[in-house]
């Protein structure tokens, strides 16, 4: 079954399947009860075929705007709801991503995450929160997307910016490793399951013995690497599709799946996963590779600031 694989390409970040949390904006907000820490705007990394910017949740980072202004947690929420539903039929596909990431939340239901450029021109023509609030996190978007971040071959050929991203992944960056759902989500799924991989998981993997060695025969290329159970440092990594595929099976009625059908353009569940595991899709160039990739740590930015200050993060 011949799907959109370019355009499904397109609507996921360059380095893997999940967006890399790139910085944080503290706006100084209260640590909310049961919470890991301090309610932060998160930038995050933008998919292949979107704007050149870090991505943010859309209603979650307006909701921490509003809170900042003086707004309750519940008016916040609300009100962020119905600014982004108001504008959002405004946004090209790939400028409103559903992304696995920081602010995935509920398993079925991971956020839109938006340019961080395009919400600042919005809450600017509504009005919403001081220009010098909009300006700092505009700033600050811009910095991070021309710091050198991203090494996408190995051996290593020099790190990337956001800017100088390529418009498809290279064909390392077509693996992902740990194949499966990342552990907080196999455990929200699944609680009654003490242990990760769950019995769903191990059904799914199992089933791809097959379909692995049938692409391979078909492409002449290992989609595949299944760990040695005997060996505790050897782990799963296989051609992204397949790693998609998984996401359909476990994650069927999720936000992301619903998002990965509009991209492609195809009407089930099913119809995708057929095309997924169909070599005529696997056109894309791809390296099997067992280098994970290495990840900087997040850069921390606070607000407030004087006005005449340019926001400078650090490394945390």
């Amino acid at each position: 079954m011949r799907i959109n694989s370019t355009a499904i390409l397109k609507a996921l970040p360059i380095q893997g399947m999940e967006s890399e949390w790139l910085a944080s904006i503290d706006l100084g907000l209260e640590t909310e009860a049961e919470s890991w820490g301090r309610p932060v705007v998160k930038l995050c990394e933008p998919p292949a075929g979107g704007t050149r910017i870090p991505y943010v949740a859309a209603v979650g980072t307006i909701c921490l705007i509003l809170r900042h202004l003086g707004a309750s947690p519940e008016v916040a929420q609300s009100t962020a709801v119905d600014l982004y539903e108001g504008w959002r039929d405004e946004l090209s596909v790939y400028r409103r991503p559903v992304l696995y990431g920081p602010e995935t939340g509920e398993a079925l239901k991971p956020p839109e995450y938006v340019p961080v450029d395009a919400l600042v021109a919005m809450l600017c023509a509504r009005e919403v929160g001081p220009n010098a609030l909009l300006d700092y996190l505009n700033s600050a978007a811009v910095e991070v997307a021309r710091a050198p971040r991203y090494e996408l071959n190995w051996p290593p050929t020099g790190r990337l910016s956001i800017l100088e991203l390529p418009e498809l992944p290279t064909p390392q960056r077509m693996i992902e490793f740990f194949v499966g759902l990342p552990c907080d989500l196999g455990w929200e799924l699944y609680p009654e399951n003490d242990d990760w991989p769950c019995k769903e998981f191990d059904d799914w993997r199992n089933s791809m013995r097959n379909v692995a060695s049938e692409l391979e025969a078909d492409l002449g290329e290992q989609v595949y690497h299944f760990a040695d159970p005997g060996c505790e440092t050897d782990d799963d990594y296989c051609h992204r599709f397949l790693a998609l595929h998984c996401y359909c099976t476990l994650l069927p009625q999720s936000t992301f799946v619903a998002f990965l059908l509009e991209v492609a353009k195809v009407e089930s569940v099913e119809i995708l996963k057929s095309g997924l595991i169909d070599a005529s899709n696997y056109a894309h160039p791809f390296e099997m590779n067992e280098i994970w990739p290495f990840e900087l740590p997040t850069r921390d930015f606070h607000y407030p600031f004087m006005a005449e200050d340019t926001p400078h993060g650090h490394t945390s």
